[in-house]
């Protein structure tokens, strides 16, 4: 019934005042009226938000180089955080990516000093499962296909595929004097998106999962290009510096076909912005360093806004003095 108060409250309280004496009734009203400015504000009546049904899966840690890096998932419906690599037997948990269905989740993270893909099934009390135990590769970067029968990875460096059906690893890239990192599927699943090189060296290219063609979407000189996110069936996002001089990461809008690339309007000149995860056409959640001196924190913006917004205001623990990175989306409209 309280949470039906902001529906019907007169009545309600007309009601409830006809049963109960008054000396009785008034602290229930105080009671209730708590509750129903605590749980009838809104982050749409707060800043125009969206409201979310889904989870969001980030990683959190001191710095790259600390390895203390864990798992974090916020149900955006119940507003609910959780830290679901505490108890688990490996580290250095990252870069997690949702199944199409939202019940699993794939990342990166160290088991006997060596970096593993796994597999984990959400609400469940099981250890992770490691894909590539056993193996001797450093094996990073997951992302599912959109169909969730594979995931694509950096391997030793390189683009593989893992098949979620047959168990077999298929390498798509032999080309061992560049560095490849970070790849996504395109909608159809029929190419990859990835990073090429490293620093100001890298650039984003595109494989052909059948052909294993390489074409090259975008290589400005002395610009560091990289983490490709697809997001519709000829775009995605993807963070670069803002120029030579200018070493602050900016988002832009990257084209499947290679048309010139286009900067976000919410972009600043003095602090980073990366990391994107697409919620749908118009929004997006990104890391940014728009607090001083508090590293990365997840915010949400508008894709066609110049502002962007604290997911604090979703939940106040979400953004802590660590950095916040890696957003991964789950929601019943994809």
């Amino acid at each position: 019934m309280l949470f039906y108060l902001h529906q019907s409250s007169t009545d309600l309280l007309l009601y409830i005042t006809m049963l109960i004496p008054i000396h009785r009734i008034l602290p229930l009203l105080f009671l209730l009226l708590f509750l129903y400015h605590g749980c009838s504000k809104s982050v749409s009546e707060n800043k125009n938000l969206p409201l979310i049904d889904g989870l969001l899966a980030f990683h959190r840690y001191t710095s790259y180089d600390a390895m203390d890096a864990e798992l974090f998932i916020y149900d955006f419906s119940h507003n609910q955080l959780q830290n679901i690599s505490k108890n688990w037997s490996i580290t250095n948990t990252m870069n997690a990516h949702f199944s199409p269905d939202g019940k699993s989740i794939t990342f990166m993270a160290i088991s006997n000093n060596q970096w593993d893909l796994f597999l984990y099934q959400l609400n469940t009390t099981h250890q992770p499962t490691n894909l590539t135990a056993g193996e001797i590769h450093r094996n990073e970067d997951p992302k599912f296909s959109h169909d969730g029968h594979l995931i694509t990875y950096k391997r030793d460096g390189q683009i593989a595929i893992y098949n979620l059906q047959t168990n077999q690893i298929e390498v798509l890239t032999d080309n061992h004097s560049s560095e490849y990192s970070m790849p996504y599927f395109s909608k159809d699943d029929k190419q990859i998106v990835c990073s090429k090189g490293a620093g100001k060296n890298s650039s984003i290219v595109l494989i052909d999962v059948l052909t294993k063609k390489e074409t090259a979407l975008y290589d400005r000189q002395n610009i560091a290009e990289y983490y490709p996110i697809t997001y519709s069936s000829d775009k995605f996002y993807f963070s670069a510096t803002s120029s030579e001089t200018n070493g602050v990461d900016q988002l832009f809008d990257g084209y499947f076909s290679g048309l010139r690339a286009e900067k976000l309007p919410f972009n600043k000149p003095d602090f980073d912005l990366s990391d994107a995860c697409p919620i749908d056409d118009n929004w997006l959640i990104l890391s940014a360093t728009k607090v001083k001196n508090n590293g990365y924190d997840l915010y949400i913006a508008d894709r066609n806004g110049t502002e962007i917004t604290s997911l604090s205001d979703y939940n106040s623990e979400i953004n802590s003095n660590k950095y916040e990175l890696g957003a991964s989306l789950w929601t019943n409209k994809k």
